[in-house]
C-alpha cells in the first residue's frame, strides 16, 4: 500500500497523481474535504486516471458530480443518499413532495438524512406520549427501529449510531442528466454496514 499526501490548499494535483500512476495501483481510494475537493476530481478526469486505475471514495452532491464532469464516468464509490436508489413508497413521496415545493428540484444527498431525522424526531415524540424532554427522548429512541426514504433505520443503543442502508455505486452518465450520477452496483444492509460499537455504557 502506497499513501500519497497532498497539501490541505493544494490548487494543481498533477505531481500526485504521477506518483500514484507511477506506484501502478489496482486502486486509488480517495480521502479529501474542504475545498479543492472538487478540483482534484477533475484533474483526475483530465489526466485519465480513471482509465489507468480504479478510483474510489465517497460521492457527492449534485453541485459537485456537475463540476467533476464526464471525465468522472466509471469512478466507484459509496453513496449515502440518491433519490433514485431507494426502492420504497417513503422515498417515492419525498422525491414527489421536494419536486413540488421546489419547483422540479429532485431531493440531493443530504436530503434523504433530513426527512429520516424528522421521521425519527416524530417516533420518539410518540414514544414519550409527545414528552419533548431529551433525556426522555434518548430513553425513548435508544433502539428504536423506525421506517425512512431509504427503508430500515435503527438507532444502536450502545452508542447511537444511525444504521441504514448504503450504496455501492458508479458513476455513469444515465438518462435525464447531462453529468455523471450513481448507477447501483451494490446496496447494503444496515447491518451489513455497521461500524464497531465505540464506547462502552
Amino acid at each position: 500500500m502506497v499513501n500519497v499526501f497532498a497539501p490541505q490548499d493544494t490548487t494543481d494535483f498533477t505531481p500526485y497523481f504521477q506518483q500514484i500512476l507511477a506506484a501502478k495501483p489496482e486502486v486509488l481510494v480517495v480521502h479529501w474535504a474542504g475545498a479543492n475537493g472538487v478540483k482534484l476530481f477533475q484533474q483526475a478526469g483530465e489526466q485519465g486516471v480513471y482509465q489507468k486505475v480504479k478510483v474510489t471514495g465517497g460521492i457527492a452532491d449534485f453541485a459537485s458530480m456537475k463540476q467533476m464532469g464526464p471525465k468522472a464516468v466509471g469512478m466507484t464509490g459509496m453513496v449515502k443518499y440518491f433519490h433514485t436508489l431507494p426502492k420504497n413508497a417513503i422515498n417515492d413521496y419525498l422525491v414527489t413532495k421536494h419536486k413540488e415545493k421546489f419547483n422540479g428540484e429532485l431531493p440531493d444527498l443530504f436530503t434523504g438524512g433530513g426527512m429520516a431525522a424528522g421521521i425519527a424526531i416524530v417516533e420518539g415524540l410518540k414514544k414519550t406520549g409527545g414528552d419533548p424532554d431529551a433525556d426522555k427522548l434518548v430513553a425513548a429512541m435508544e433502539g428504536m427501529k423506525f421506517k425512512g426514504p431509504k427503508g430500515d433505520y435503527e438507532f444502536r443503543k450502545e452508542d447511537h449510531q444511525a444504521l441504514q442502508t448504503m450504496y455501492v455505486v458508479q458513476l455513469d452518465m444515465n438518462p435525464g442528466f447531462d453529468f455523471p450520477t450513481p448507477k447501483l452496483l451494490q446496496e447494503l444492509k444496515p447491518e451489513e454496514t455497521a461500524p464497531p460499537v465505540s464506547v462502552k455504557q
